[in-house]
């Protein structure tokens, strides 16, 4: 019954360095992400990934019309 005062979404440090490319493009390079956790869902460890802004190269994103809930 307390179990529904857990956080549904928690952050946990990742201990492996995350880079992201696209075909020889680098777009982020970090030792310091944080794995995102959703309670009563499937871990997905290899796409559930917060990366801190300095460490992804903001010129080689844009802005995107999709949005999520």
């Amino acid at each position: 019954m307390a179990d529904h005062f857990l956080p549904r979404i928690t952050l946990h440090p990742h201990t492996r360095r995350v880079r992201i490319l696209d075909g020889d493009t680098l777009i982020a390079d970090t030792c310091n992400a944080s794995e995102l956790r959703k309670r009563g869902y499937p871990q997905r460890p290899d796409l559930q990934k917060e990366l801190p802004r300095a460490d992804v190269d903001m010129s080689k994103l844009s802005v995107s019309s999709a949005v999520t809930h």
